[in-house]
Parts: structure tokens; sequence; C-alpha cells
């Protein structure tokens, strides 16, 4: 049976080049991104795009309900002036927002906060 991956971040500059390596490995992928139209690259290839907010508990949990592994790839987070955090990251592990998926295996990309976050 196919392993689904969900990629935080996937529309970004490294979800884009992992994605279609996934489903051409026969991986069920789910991507999810903060703007699904800006998704592009994930559409093109057949995963199922669905929005969600790693500052936002509730959509991280729905985006990640039903996947076997969760891939977050986030690297630039938006800040509320329109500019980007590029640690923010850090702040989403510390905080819990990815320990809300409790029931989903997480990896991370970023080396800044890789041992921060408990695989499941």
């Amino acid at each position: 049976m196919p392993t689904t991956v969900a990629i935080l971040g996937a529309s970004g500059v490294y979800g884009r080049h992992l994605l279609p390596r996934l489903v051409a490995r026969g991986h069920r992928v789910r991507a999810l991104v903060r703007r699904p139209e800006a998704a592009t690259v994930a559409a093109s290839c057949g995963a199922d795009v669905r929005a969600a907010d790693v500052f936002d508990g509730a959509s991280l949990r729905a985006g990640l309900d039903g996947c076997d592994v969760g891939i977050n790839l986030a690297t630039a987070l938006p800040r509320p002036d329109g500019g980007t955090r590029e640690n923010g990251n850090d702040s989403v592990s510390a905080g819990g927002t990815l320990d809300s998926a409790a029931h989903t295996r997480m990896t991370c990309g970023n080396d800044a906060f890789r041992n921060r976050v408990r695989n499941r």
C-alpha cells in the first residue's frame, strides 16, 4: 500500500522539487500550502492540494489527517507586516503547533529545528 506523505511548504523552494519525485515513486502526496492557487507544480503532479497554515493548529491537523508522514519544508514564514520570518520554524516547533499532529510522524527539512520535533 502506498504511503501518504504530507508536505508543508509544498509550493516553496524545496517542496516543489521533492513533490514530483515522491509522486513518481508511487506515493500519495498531500501538498499543504498557505495559498492553494500558487501550488501549480503540486496540482500538475496530481497531489492533493490543501490550504494549511503552520501557525493554525486546526488547519494543520486537518491537513495532516490520514497521512502517514509529514515533512515540514516551510522555510520563509509570513509576518503580519508582509515580510517573512526566516527563523519562524523555531517558534512553530517550540510553540507546539507541529506537536498538535500527534497522529502523524513528522520530519523537518530545516536544520535549525530538526532535532526539536519528535518523530512519532
